[in-house]
């Protein structure tokens, strides 16, 4: 988890970039980093949706 906080907690380098470009910008790198994470089957929901 460690990863993951040292990647929000990380400040919005451009300046040039409007708002919302930061965030994007910050949204994807915390997506990546998270998809680098294994989450073992044990945490995975044990129920299924239904529609």
């Amino acid at each position: 988890m460690a990863g993951i906080a040292g990647v929000v907690s990380a400040p919005l380098e451009a300046q040039d970039q409007t708002p919302l470009d930061q965030v994007r910008k910050a949204m994807k790198l915390n997506r990546e980093e998270i998809e680098k994470m294994k989450v073992p089957m044990s945490v995975e929901p044990a129920f299924v949706f239904k529609a």
